[in-house]
């Protein structure tokens, strides 16, 4: 995948407890249902073939190829891989998808309807978290610190 998209610098790849679940649905569709998970709005990918082994160069070609330009792929029955140029970034994409993903599984298991926002409220929520982007340095600054 390096070597298919040289601006992804940095890969990270996780099979965390709600990413991975949500990743284990028929529909693994990541739903724009609140602010968290509209940033990520036209933002993800969808691999749904599953495949044990991403090793070699094919399956990478393949991943890449699933991922589009989009910065996260969910890979279906596996969990999900995130990309950007620097470590922060993508560590803070990991972060809040996995926490978006939980939003999401927490509402399935009501058994109630979805509250989907519209397209438009989406693209424009997504679009509103673009100026936080410098801040996934200082967060990640700040976890580090943590540890």
């Amino acid at each position: 995948m390096h070597r298919e998209i040289p601006a992804a610098r940095v890969i990270l790849h996780c099979h965390s407890a709600y990413g991975t679940a949500l990743a284990s649905l028929e529909e693994t569709t990541l739903l724009p249902i609140d602010n968290n998970t509209a940033r990520f709005w036209g933002r993800v990918g969808y691999n749904l073939e599953f495949n044990l082994n991403s090793d070699s160069a094919s399956e990478g070609a393949h991943l890449t190829q699933a991922m589009g330009d989009n910065t996260v792929l969910v890979m279906r029955n596996h969990g999900f891989t995130v990309t950007r140029a620097t470590l922060a970034d993508p560590f803070e994409d990991l972060y809040f998808f996995e926490k978006a993903a939980q939003t999401q599984m927490l509402a399935f298991s009501s058994g109630k309807p979805l509250a989907v926002l519209s397209d438009d409220i989406a693209k424009a929520t997504a679009e509103g978290w673009k100026s936080y982007r410098g801040m996934a340095q200082t967060h990640f600054n700040s976890l580090k610190s943590a540890l």
